[in-house]
C-alpha cells in the first residue's frame, strides 16, 4: 500500500527533525510491506535536511506538488510560464512584498532575513540565494510579508494560479495553476494511497486518499478527512490500526 506523508505537523513537529514516533511509524509501515512517500510544502532542497540520507532516494513531492524527486534525482518540475511569472511579479513588486522565490535548488529572497521561516530555508546548503533574474525558472513563490496580504491575495485571484493562504503564519504560497500534492501523485500514476496531513495544502491529497488521516485538528481540512489522530501517546498505535484495518477490508 502507498503511504504518503506530509512532513511538518504530521511527522515533524519542530521544523528540524522527524519525531521519534514518526520515525517508528515509517519503519513499522515498511516492515509491514508498505511503500512510504513524502509530500511537503517544502522544496526538495528543504525536505532533505529533515529526511536525512535515510529517505533521500524515496519518492519526494516538494513545493506543494511543484517538484518531484525519485532515487535522488529531480524527475518532474512545474514552472510558471514566463508571461504569467511577469504578471505575478508586477503585482508583488507593486505591493512591495517580501517574497521567497524557489527554483529547483536555488532561491531568491528579497528580505532582510528576519522572517521566522527563513531559519529553515537552505539548512543543508543545497542551493544559493541568487538574484531573481538568475533563477532557472520559478516553481513556487511565497509572500512572507505584505502591508495588506488580503489585497495581494485578491489581486492574484485574477491570474491562473493556485495559492494557499496560511493563517498561522500569514503567508501566501503561489503555484502554477492546478498544482497540488494530489496533482503530483496523479502525475506519478498513483491513485490508490493512504495519506496523512495537517494543513490546507493537504486538502486534495486527503480528500482523494483511501483513507485520509488528519493529524491533530484543522477546521478547513476536517471535512475531507476520514480519520483524525492527535499527536499524543496514542499517535503511533492509532495510525497503524487505521492502516491495518483498511488493509484487511481492502
Amino acid at each position: 500500500m502507498n503511504c504518503v506523508f506530509d512532513i511538518d505537523g504530521t511527522i515533524c513537529f519542530d521544523y528540524m527533525n522527524l519525531s521519534e514516533e514518526g520515525l517508528q511509524l515509517l519503519e513499522l509501515l515498511e516492515e509491514a510491506g508498505h511503500r512510504v512517500m513524502f509530500a511537503s510544502a517544502r522544496p526538495i532542497r528543504d525536505m532533505l535536511p529533515v529526511l536525512k540520507d535515510r529517505y533521500r532516494n524515496y519518492t519526494l513531492i516538494g513545493g506543494n506538488g511543484s517538484i518531484i524527486s525519485q532515487n535522488d534525482k529531480i524527475v518532474d518540475v512545474c514552472l510558471f510560464e514566463s508571461e504569467l511569472l511577469k504578471a505575478i511579479m508586477v503585482i508583488l513588486e507593486d505591493e512591495s512584498v517580501v517574497y521567497l522565490a524557489d527554483g529547483k535548488w536555488n532561491f531568491s529572497y528579497n528580505g532582510d532575513g528576519s522572517h521566522e521561516l527563513m531559519q529553515y530555508v537552505n539548512r543543508g546548503n543545497l542551493g544559493e540565494n541568487v538574484p531573481f533574474e538568475s533563477l532557472d525558472g520559478v516553481m513556487k513563490l511565497i509572500v512572507l510579508e505584505a502591508e495588506d496580504m488580503n489585497r495581494v491575495h485578491d489581486r492574484l485571484r485574477d491570474l491562473p494560479v493556485s495559492f494557499y493562504r496560511h493563517e498561522s503564519t500569514d503567508t501566501l504560497d503561489i503555484l502554477a495553476y492546478k498544482t497540488s500534492k494530489y496533482d503530483a501523485l496523479k502525475r506519478l500514476g498513483i491513485e490508490d494511497y493512504v495519506a496523512m496531513g495537517n494543513d490546507i495544502n493537504d486538502i486534495e491529497m486527503i480528500e482523494h486518499a483511501n483513507p485520509g488521516i488528519m493529524i491533530n485538528f484543522n477546521e478547513r481540512l476536517a471535512p475531507y478527512a476520514d480519520y483524525q489522530v492527535d499527536y499524543d501517546e496514542h499517535y503511533l498505535d492509532s495510525i497503524l490500526e487505521i492502516i491495518e484495518n483498511h488493509k484487511r477490508i481492502a
